[in-house]
Formats: structure tokens, sequence, C-alpha cells
């Protein structure tokens, strides 16, 4: 409850004062789109060629950055309520979710020495596959202060920033991993497209 309220307090803080411009559809670039509702002051469109239900009228790229960075909600996010669900979440999420990976790569014969996480979080996936594979370079990508302090306390090279910011790893990693962000990320496609520059061809 404590972090829902402390969402609806940031959308106002941190967006209220905002331009907000209409942006074609995430899934299709569609542009025939339909007014849904609205909510926390953030209106929703159904596009009407895909069916896709997205934030729009939107804030600025760089209101989101400096969300993701400073807020309160995501202070409480990574200090009290992760903390609270880090070691369930690892045996039944993270852990299984290791062992798909990891049999997946044997199967495509991809050998993953340098691995990238893409909004690592606590850096629990990165923890779990270091242990099944210990000579990995194993790097976080997190925005977060918070959750990238967390990264950095467990041993790992944090980079503290958004993924469309980094530079200098274009096709560094043998495998790019990126779990419960895409539903975050301003433009969907773009983002997908970074990510492909970091993996090796």
């Amino acid at each position: 409850y404590r972090y829902l309220e402390l969402s609806v307090q940031d959308a106002d803080e941190c967006f209220s004062d905002c331009r907000k411009s209409t942006i074609p559809c995430v899934g299709c670039a569609g542009t025939d789109l339909a007014f849904q509702f609205e909510k926390n002051g953030f209106p929703y469109s159904f596009c009407k060629k895909c069916g896709t239900l997205f934030q729009s009228p939107r804030p600025p790229f760089e209101a989101f950055e400096a969300f993701y960075r400073n807020s309160e909600s995501s202070r409480y996010w990574a200090e009290s309520f992760f903390p609270a669900v880090a070691e369930a979440r690892r045996e039944k999420i993270f852990k299984p979710r290791v062992r798909h990976l990891s049999d997946l790569c044997k199967t495509k014969e991809v050998f993953v020495k340098k691995l990238i996480d893409v909004g690592a979080g606590y850096g629990i996936f990165l923890d779990e596959w270091s242990k099944l594979y210990p000579d990995v370079n194993a790097i976080a990508i997190e925005p977060s202060q918070f959750l990238a302090a967390e990264c950095r306390s467990n041993g790992f090279k944090v980079i503290e920033d958004i993924v469309e910011n980094v530079e200098g790893y274009d096709n560094f990693a043998d495998l790019v991993v990126c779990f419960e962000v895409l539903e975050h990320v301003y433009e969907p496609l773009s983002f997908i497209r970074t990510l492909k520059k970091l993996v090796r061809p």
C-alpha cells in the first residue's frame, strides 16, 4: 500500500508540470487512437489498428529518467519493498530463469563469457548466473541509484544509467538479458534496437 501511495505522490510531483505529447502506438506506430481512461494524471490511449493500450499523451523522456533515478517510490521499492520479497523471488523466479537460459544457451551453442543485465535491480539474476559460471564478465545496467548501489555491494560492475545512454559496449556481450523492464520504457522498439547493439553479431 505504501508503494502505491508514494507512486501517486510521485506522479504529481515528478510529472504534473511537464508538457505532454501525443505519440503513435508503441506496438505498431498507428495513429488512429482513442482515449480510454486517466489514472493518476496519466491519460491512456487505445490503438484501433492493433489493440495496444498505452500511456499517451505522455511527459518527455527526461522526466521519466529523473523519476526512475530519484523518486521516493523508487527509493521505497529498493530499500523496503524489494528486500522483503527478494529471496522468495530468487527461489521462485530467478533460479528457474537462470537454469532455463543456461539450457537454452547450451542448446544453441552460445558460450556466455560476457553478460549484460539491463534493469538489473538487485543483481539477483547476475548473482545466480555467476554461481553457475564464476568466470563470466557480468555487467549490470541500472538507472536507480538505490538499486545500483545494491548491485555494487554484491560485487558487480554497474553502469548507473538507462541503457539508451550507454556507450562503449556495442557488440560486447554474448548474452543480454532484460526482465520486467519493457513495460517501463519510453519507446519499446528503440529500446530493443539498443539491446541488439550491445550483443555481438
